[in-house]
């Protein structure tokens, strides 16, 4: 876009709306008017941790069922280590390098448009340029705190502005650390001005963390575009949100769809359709075309394209309603706390249940992958898929190769990187050889070429049976061939699958029938003989019959039943065990509890003898039933009982009942 653009339409672009909102579902609301409304659309967050985070953001991105075009994540403690989670339609670039542990970027792009990195060398700050469709040019950027002079990024990026500003649409997105609402400090005028002068203007003017606004998006183009700030509960930073009507974009987005076939119509069409026409040709290869086209004609008349609401369409299949229902509750409460940040029972309510959903989130997020790891553990082409979801192999990364040469001249340095990509086979080569302590004559004299086949092959004649036998063997959810036509289409409409009875061995062919819905069985299937004729010359098709459901021979019962009796027998051994642990067991535990307690009491009578203090007395814990049988406990009570009578001729009170005489 032209200077001359820009200030012809001063007047109505100067300011740029801005709308914030406290809760995600009232952002979910209002984004619905911008999705009916083609353009660009982005959302930035500082992330504070990807790896720790990311999970949290899919949830709440799942929840705002906006199609983005372009999503920035900031400040992702990046390294080489770090693993780029996929979401479903978008290609991801990262930064290679960062300028201290807690930075990094990294952007996702919509699949159907054509971004390219481009190399941006910015100081004291993470930056990452994209170029979309060779008309918008998107700087995402993270400049840490720990950079307080203005100056060194300010002068790097107005050298890169000169540079993307030929671009009809720029957009600059991402945390700066650069309070652009705080009228107390003047830092921000630079940078403001700045931007001004490549017609850059904001789009986020409310605060985005507590009551500063240092999450930008500045956007130079010839339409009106509106700013959204979100309050989330993942970081203490809000979700920036901007769209750019129409006019920015080179393509039009593709909205997800998905193609539903009507397999019941296409079985009753097939089976009244005349195939006389195929089965006259004379030559296979014009009947198997014909055959397909006919097919394939039938599939898409019987096929729909259906939209699939963004509601229904989750951009990870572990996001479930239980959970989201979580993330819900979790917010209302950090939005309650907001409101009241010196309430310490709301803070411990809301930290419990935050820590409940993170905990809940990756264990909801392990087990799916578990799952699929299992489930898929014996079919390698479907775990290869199932590991690349999990770590995606292709994500792009900002940076040149750690192959580097110091030499100034062009040639050299191209002859140096050409040695080295030349020799990457030779070297590990060498290296497996180092390691296995042999050479190469040496495997060489070891290696045994194959023997090879006689030159003579016999192929034995195809039949019906067998074909119908192949075909039934295919799996539906194999790929189609060259004719494209769906196996399940195949395999479930056309063909009926053989089986074999478990005695005699022979072909039987199951139908159901229409009214009683029980199985029917052909009596027996034609002779191999018959099968070679001619399709006039046959038989008329027999007869069916029915066939008993679950019917199994007397000497088959038998069998099974002796065969669960031993079964049964052996689950059931270790059982009988109990039978005399039961009967001996209390008795013994009888006799051990007696001769205990017999100890334990002579034991307290030793120690009675030796207390000094009258108050004192030991007692074994069975002590009214042993001292029953014990001569000294009731030499004891006879002589209390002596004591208490002459103290009651003395005293004149009655210590039996309790009252003065």
């Amino acid at each position: 876009m032209a200077l001359v653009d820009i200030i012809q339409n001063i007047d109505e672009i100067t300011t740029l709306e801005c709308h914030d909102f406290n809760q995600l579902d009232e952002c979910k609301e209002y984004c619905k008017n911008i999705n009916q409304v083609d353009g660009l659309k982005i959302l930035s967050l500082n992330i504070r941790s990807y790896q720790r985070n990311f999970d949290d953001f899919t949830v709440a991105l799942s929840r705002l069922e906006v199609n983005f075009d372009a999503i920035v994540l900031t400040e992702c403690w990046l390294n080489e280590g770090t693993i780029l989670e996929n979401i479903l339609g978008y290609n991801v670039f990262r930064t290679n390098t960062q300028q201290n542990k807690n930075g990094g970027i990294v952007i996702y792009i919509k699949n159907h448009h054509n971004a390219s990195i481009v190399q941006t060398s910015l100081q004291d700050t993470d930056s990452l340029l994209l170029v979309l469709n060779n008309r918008v040019a998107l700087l995402g950027l993270y400049r840490s705190p720990s950079f307080p002079n203005l100056t060194n990024f300010l002068d790097s990026l107005d050298e890169l502005l000169k540079t993307i500003n030929k671009y009809s649409t720029v957009i600059i997105i991402g945390d700066t650390n650069i309070d652009i609402i705080n009228t107390t400090n003047n830092k921000h005028h630079d940078y403001m001005s700045l931007m001004a002068s490549y017609s850059l203007l904001p789009a986020i003017t409310k605060p985005t963390r507590d009551k500063s606004c240092i999450d930008h998006i500045y956007i130079k183009c010839n339409t009106k575009s509106i700013g959204i700030t979100c309050k989330s509960s993942i970081t203490d930073h809000d979700m920036v949100i901007a769209h750019l009507p129409s006019n920015s974009t080179a393509r039009k987005k593709n909205n997800p769809w998905k193609l539903k076939t009507n397999e019941e119509n296409i079985a009753l069409e097939l089976a009244e359709h005349d195939w006389s026409d195929i089965l006259n040709q004379n030559c296979a290869s014009a009947a198997a075309t014909l055959l397909t086209k006919t097919l394939t004609a039938l599939i898409e008349k019987h096929t729909d394209k259906i939209k699939i609401p963004r509601s229904k369409l989750n951009l990870q299949p572990w996001i479930t309603p239980g959970l989201i229902r979580c993330i819900k509750h979790r917010d209302n409460l950090h939005l309650s706390l907001r409101s009241d940040p010196e309430n310490m029972s709301k803070k411990l309510i809301y930290t419990r249940y935050r820590n409940f959903c993170n905990e809940l989130l990756r264990k909801i997020r392990t087990d799916y992958d578990n799952r699929q790891i299992q489930e898929n553990n014996k079919n390698p082409q479907m775990l290869w898929k199932v590991l690349k979801s999990i770590y995606d192999p292709s994500a792009k990364k900002n940076g040149m190769p750690s192959v580097t040469s110091n030499s100034t001249d062009l040639i050299d340095s191209l002859n140096k990187y050409n040695a080295y990509f030349t020799t990457v086979g030779k070297n590990l080569a060498d290296t497996i050889l180092t390691r296995i302590s042999e050479t190469q004559e040496s495997l060489t004299s070891k290696y045994t070429p194959h023997k090879p086949s006689p030159n003579t092959f016999f192929l034995h004649p195809t039949d019906e049976r067998e074909i119908t036998n192949f075909i039934s063997q295919l799996k539906n959810d194999s790929s189609p061939g060259p004719d494209k036509i769906e196996m399940n289409i195949t395999n479930g409409g056309t063909v009926r699958k053989l089986y074999y009875d478990d005695e005699t061995g022979e072909i039987i062919t199951y139908d159901v029938n229409d009214e009683t819905g029980e199985l029917l069985l052909e009596n027996k299937s034609p002779p191999f003989e018959n099968l070679r004729q001619p399709l006039d010359a046959r038989e008329p098709e027999a007869k069916y019959m029915k066939f008993p459901r679950g019917y199994m021979s007397k000497t088959k019962k038998f069998q099974l039943l002796k065969a669960n009796i031993i079964a049964g027998s052996n689950r059931t051994s270790h059982r009988l065990l109990l039978i005399p642990t039961l009967m001996i067991f209390p008795g013994l535990f009888c006799v051990i509890l007696m001769v205990l307690e017999v100890f334990l009491h002579v034991r307290c009578h030793k120690k009675n003898k030796k207390l000094k203090d009258p108050n004192l007395y030991y007692r074994s814990p069975f002590h009214v039933v042993t001292s029953t049988f014990c001569g000294v406990c009731r030499d004891c009570d006879t002589a209390s009982k002596i004591g208490q009578l002459q103290d009651q001729r003395r005293d004149r009170y009655d210590y039996f009942r309790g009252i003065a005489l």
